[in-house]
């Protein structure tokens, strides 16, 4: 890609020039040669123009004798082509001596569309490609002749079209010749039609040669001189100047002013247009020899009130001249640097070769002021004193001007002439933090801020916000209106002045916009605090605000890249023009001056000076002078990364920046949410709330998949502490559910904690007992009724954006590091990336977001005291009827069951039959043996099943054990239906769950509405029992032998039927 300040000096050696005079590359030339040029905004184009509307290779011109051809490029947008109009022609004799005070009306712009041929253009077209427009022009001082005549040749359409008539009107006129004498109309056409031709053909020669034969056109009258246009200053500046005698003019796109009066000249107007203007601006003033004060604001009420000129700059202006553009300008006619002032100045040649001891003795002597040296002037050392010339100061510099390393030397310049004592310094690196690694270690500064860890930038924001108001407090208590006031009226209380340094301050505007707004406020009342900025950047548009400009009184701008930078930092554009020594610096305080800025000596640890300052603060604890490097730091130590109880009461330890210290903060029972992945600490936050509970006396229940994390203490996964109620996972949802169902009741004391550990999973368990939705309703609902119930309630989940954090008071958020997640959970840009240990994260609440450390419980919970939680039992996988004790009046014990997981009893009375419904290899047959063995006496037991071919005979009072009962011959069952209803017998039936459901004759049709009724496996759903048993039954484990749903009354639980010797029928 060609440069196109290159192309410049070519344009004089050629008579045309493609001029480009509006888009975003205002000013540029391209040469116009016999090879094709072609322009375009891709890098193999001879000129190449940032502009997005071109294409890659929009257009070529070329030079052909000395006509200009264009051709468009198959460009996507097209190229048109404004032709100037035709010039007026020469006036006739008759109306020569008639003059008019009006001068000839100029003609009509002609539009035509450049085509993929080649085309003839005249001087001054304009060609309209993409956003940009450029114009043929003739070399400066050459006179533009006149352009070809396209038209030149003879009028072939004038002579073939009555040609072309004639011939087809002869068919016609002959088409009757033979079939008698011709009408004498049609003789007088054939003798008309060839001499109309003739004459056609005659008039149209002669018409011909008469325009070739016309006076030629007279030229326009030149416009009156005005101001060149960019492309035209850009062709003088090459040769160097001056301006043409137009040129007391100074054009700011919409008027011209007088240069004598643009001594003192305002732009306002959006920011990229008017630094594009002052550009502008700046290179007409270079041209003309001329120096000016130009202004820059953005809207009117920044303009100060001694502007002696104002103009509103328009964001669309036609002289939007690029930085490149400048810089050629600049190129062309810059200074050379001063050459009073070296290239280099040692810090030590400012401050002297200081050792440990003399650095001490001048913090012993502390001037009361922020003096110190950064650098040599015209007149010697330059000294800059905050505190009266400031308070604040603007750094401005491009990339290798040396802006770091005069930020260094002004600290250590400080640092050595000023005890920690009265200076502390913050440091705010936007580079990485290689900037002030160096100096990081000095007893000065209280701390270094990067841009990898923004979050800490935002916490030392509100530190200091906290100072600001401290100090307000203080001030005030003494009656004091700044810091030297204060020290004066107490002297006791050493208040130390504030120096926040900030290097990239652009790159901190943009990451934390919230930190400029803070910013401002210090700005503003930093003076009368003894708090001071120091704001560093490449470019300072855009991002210092108006507000802080107001209070910044010291102004440095090392070599910049644009002149209009150079005015926007120091109100001058010289320091566009400054060579490229790193260091050297424009300087405005009350006046302008130029610097050579000092150097510190060291790149790893700061030099001599550093070493010195270090050595000083040492030998200062070692001689008894410990209070002149006591600084205090405006924010509170970090949040620590371990914290275990009991070392720290409470849950969680809190960052307060805005009151400068940690706090904690104990969970008070409100609903909340807690939410993290793995490895975040989410488990160790729940049992560091679980024991906090505990340990005030609540009942607490548990719900979640790792027991053992959340519950740490050795047998607490268990159940075995006293205050510790139901325990369960999602692998039981049975229990699950039934503890819900409790808790809904209010069946739990006031104050019962429940902890529901992964949230999303425990709402499928719950799904799995109630349908599809139920398990969300559910916990909604105990979320809502939480305080109406006496429940404490904290819930768990690994997604930070869940729709569980409407329903809660307070949310922990764990882990989060990206600013997308960070967003669906509600935690503000400035707490992004906190997360950077287990168990750190951000609490949302009424109080604000905080960042927070979660507390270690060490599990050491009391044991007495208080009554002991209800708690839910799991039923045992398998019972054996050996252990379980001996039957008596009451009832049979069966197995074990319900809440407790207690003994089950049963009656097994005279014409109340059991019906036990079940498929096979659900343990339906082993009930009958159970039975048959609880009753001891087989002469009593009659059994019944399907290969049974006739109904024994039986005394009264036995007990008939039916199995299959859907399977037995239809006599067998009639009968022994027949002999139920007509004797009162005890009575166990065993059948399938749709024979139970669907049969209506037999044994099945007597005992289908008994009381007792116990459903084993999958018929633990069925409608026999004629009442809703879903939250009885087990949709996990129901395929165990034995494990069913006891209904008796119409009441429905769980329960683990014994076995006898192993029996898995």
């Amino acid at each position: 890609m060609t440069n196109p300040a290159a192309l410049l000096p070519a344009c004089w050696s050629t008579p045309w020039h493609l001029a480009v005079v509006d888009g975003p590359d205002v000013g540029w030339c391209l040469p116009i040669v016999a090879r094709a040029r072609v322009v375009g905004r891709g890098v193999d184009a001879d000129l190449t123009l940032e502009d997005p509307a071109l294409s890659r290779r929009h257009v070529a011109v070329r030079l052909r004798g000395d006509a200009v051809q264009v051709r468009d490029l198959a460009s996507a947008n097209g190229t048109r082509a404004l032709l100037p109009p035709r010039r007026p022609r020469r006036p006739r004799r008759a109306d020569a001596a008639a003059p008019t005070s009006r001068g000839p009306a100029p003609g009509r712009t002609r539009r035509r569309r450049a085509g993929r041929a080649w085309r003839i253009v005249p001087p001054g077209t304009v060609l309209v490609a993409g956003g940009s427009r450029l114009e043929v022009r003739a070399r400066p001082g050459r006179a533009a002749p006149d352009p070809p005549r396209p038209d030149a040749g003879l009028p072939v359409a004038r002579l073939v079209t009555p040609l072309l008539m004639g011939l087809m009107s002869v068919p016609l006129l002959l088409s009757s010749v033979g079939s008698g004498p011709l009408p004498a109309w049609r003789l007088a056409l054939l003798v008309a039609v060839p001499a109309l031709l003739v004459v056609s053909v005659v008039a149209a020669v002669v018409g011909h040669r008469r325009e070739r034969g016309r006076d030629p056109e007279l030229p326009t009258p030149d416009p009156p001189t005005a101001p060149p246009d960019p492309p035209a200053l850009a062709l003088l500046a090459v040769r160097g100047g001056p301006l043409p005698e137009a040129s007391g003019m100074l054009d700011v796109g919409t008027e011209t002013i007088e240069l004598d009066d643009a001594a003192s000249l305002a732009l306002v107007g959006a920011p990229a247009a008017v630094a594009a203007m002052a550009r502008w601006v700046d290179a007409q003033l270079r041209l003309a020899g001329r120096t000016a004060r130009v202004l820059v604001a953005s809207s009117w009420h920044e303009v100060p009130a001694d502007a002696g000129r104002v103009v509103e700059v328009g964001e669309r202006h036609v002289r939007r001249v690029s930085a490149g553009w400048a810089e050629a300008i600049v190129a062309h006619l810059g200074r050379p640097a001063a050459p009073e002032l070296p290239a280099t100045v040692p810090l030590t040649d400012l401050l002297g070769a200081r050792t440990g001891p003399e650095v001490l003795a001048a913090w012993r002597s502390p001037s009361g002021t922020l003096a110190a040296p950064i650098g040599v002037g015209a007149h010697g050392p330059h000294v800059l004193d905050l505190a009266a010339d400031g308070p604040h100061a603007l750094v401005a510099g491009t990339t290798g001007a040396g802006k770091s390393e005069l930020l260094l030397a002004w600290i250590l310049a400080l640092t050595a002439t000023h005890p920690p004592r009265d200076l502390a310094l913050v440091l705010v690196d936007y580079k990485g933090g290689a900037t002030f690694a160096a100096v990081a270690d000095l007893p000065h500064v209280t701390g270094v801020l990067t841009d990898l860890d923004a979050a800490a930038t935002g916490r030392a924001l509100a530190s200091l916000r906290a100072e600001l108001r401290r100090r307000e407090r203080a001030f005030a208590l003494v009656g004091a209106r700044d810091l030297p006031q204060y020290r004066a009226r107490d002297p006791a209380e050493r208040v130390s002045r504030l120096l926040v340094v900030v290097d990239e301050f652009r790159t901190l505007a943009t990451e934390l916009p919230g930190f400029v707004d803070g910013l401002v406020r210090l700005a503003a009342q930093g003076r009368s605090l003894g708090i001071h900025l120091v704001l560093a950047t490449q470019r300072p548009a855009g991002a210092v605000t108006a507000e802080m400009r107001a209070n910044i009184g010291v102004r440095i701008c090392l070599r910049v890249l644009s002149s209009a930078d150079s005015l926007d930092v120091v109100d001058a554009p010289d320091a566009a023009e400054l060579p490229a020594a790193p260091g050297r610096a424009l300087v405005r305080t009350t006046g302008l001056s130029e610097i050579q800025a000092a150097w510190s000596g060291g790149e790893h640890d700061g030099g001599p000076i550093a070493s010195a300052v270090r050595h000083a603060a040492r030998l200062a604890g070692e001689l008894g002078h410990g209070e002149l490097v006591d600084v205090r730091t405006p924010w509170a130590p970090p949040l620590p990364v371990d914290v275990r109880r009991p070392d720290v009461p409470g849950v969680l330890v809190t960052d307060l920046p805005e009151e400068q210290r940690l706090g904690t903060w104990s969970w008070e029972g409100a609903p909340l949410l807690v939410t993290g992945g793995p490895g975040s600490g989410r488990s160790t936050a729940l049992a560091s709330l679980l024991g906090a509970r505990v340990r005030a006396g609540d009942h607490a229940h548990v719900i979640g998949r790792d027991l053992a994390r959340l519950c740490p203490a050795v047998g607490l996964a268990r159940g075995d502490h006293p205050t510790l109620g139901t325990v369960v996972g999602p692998e039981d949802p049975r229990r699950l559910a039934r503890l819900v169902t409790v808790l809904e009741s209010g069946g739990a004391r006031p104050g019962t904690v429940l902890v529901v550990d992964d949230v999303e999973t425990a709402t499928e368990a719950l799904d799995r007992v109630g349908g599809p939705g139920a398990g969300t309703d559910r916990l909604v609902s105990l979320l809502r009724r939480s305080a109406s119930l006496g429940l404490r309630i904290a819930v768990a989940g690994a997604a930070p954006g869940t729709r569980w954090s409407a329903l809660v008071r307070h949310h922990l958020a764990l882990g989060v590091r990206d600013a997308g997640s960070a967003a669906l959970a509600g935690i503000p840009r400035e707490l992004v990336g906190v997360a950077l240990f287990s168990g750190r994260g951000v609490l949302l609440g009424p109080d604000g977001p905080l960042a927070v450390q979660v507390v270690r419980d060490d599990g050491a919970w009391p044991t007495g005291g208080g009554a002991a939680t209800p708690r839910l039992h799991a039923l045992p996988d398998v019972v054996d009827l050996a252990a379980l004790p001996p039957s008596d009046g009451e009832g049979l014990v069966i197995g074990v069951g319900g809440d407790d997981a207690g003994h089950v009893r049963v009656p097994l009375l005279p014409g109340r039959p059991w019906l036990v419904v079940g498929s096979p290899a659900t343990g339906r047959t082993g009930v009958l043996d159970m039975v048959a063995d609880l009753l001891g006496d087989s002469r009593r037991v009659v059994r019944v099943d399907p290969g049974t071919q006739t109904l024994p005979d039986s005394p009264p009072g036995v007990t008939w054990l039916v199995d299959d009962a859907e399977s037995l011959l239809p006599e067998v069952s009639d009968a022994l239906a027949t002999l139920l209803a007509g004797r009162r017998e005890r009575c166990v039936v065993v059948t399938t769950g749709e024979a139970a459901a669907s049969s209506y004759r037999g044994v099945l049709a007597v005992v289908r509405d008994a009381r007792t009724v116990l459903l084993l496996g999958s018929a633990a759903g069925s409608p026999a029992a004629g009442v809703d048993t879903r939250a009885a039954r087990d949709p996990v484990l129901g395929h165990l032998p034995g494990r069913g749903v006891l209904v008796i009354g119409g009441r429905a639980s769980p329960v683990q039927i014994a076995r006898v010797g192993g029996s898995r029928r």
